[in-house]
């Protein structure tokens, strides 16, 4: 990956956290965050505690689920049946497919390599919607565009 490339994917990475709060916690925040025990990696029971407490602080009205109002970022697409309407079911399948997917060496555990570089794919993947493998200026300033649209509300 060329320079410019890997500049344009760090610089999106910290605009997107920063855009998510005001004080980002970076990827060794997070980790310590779901990281309980102290152990150095985050358990998938970790990760799903983890969750649950976000899906908790986002369920605004304490109804159980997540309506339009109150889903935010990546956690839509747990939205499996399109609805609307995020059930805490249908986050626990997102949770369990994340994680699974964090887990490149199914372990049952990930460590901080493994989140590192799912987060970096994952970004790759979001900005690049042509699928072609390189991220063009209009790929990045379209998705730069929507991420302020979507932070404006």
């Amino acid at each position: 990956m060329n320079k410019f490339l890997l500049s344009v994917l760090l610089c999106v990475v910290a605009f997107g956290a920063m855009a998510e709060c005001k004080h980002p916690p970076g990827p060794r925040g997070i980790m310590k965050k779901l990281d309980i025990n102290r152990d150095g990696k985050v358990s998938k029971d970790e990760f799903i505690k983890g969750g649950d407490k976000h899906f908790k602080r986002m369920d605004i009205n304490a109804n159980g689920q997540l309506d339009q109002g109150e889903a935010r970022g990546p956690i839509v697409h747990a939205d499996k049946n399109k609805d609307g309407i995020i059930t805490k079911d249908e986050i626990s399948r997102h949770q369990a497919k994340v994680f699974s997917d964090m887990d490149t060496n199914k372990d049952g555990s990930v460590n901080r390599d493994e989140g590192r570089k799912f987060a970096k794919q994952r970004r790759f993947r979001e900005l690049d919607t042509n699928n072609d493998g390189v991220i063009s200026k209009d790929e990045f300033f379209r998705f730069n565009s929507k991420r302020r649209k979507h932070h404006r509300r």
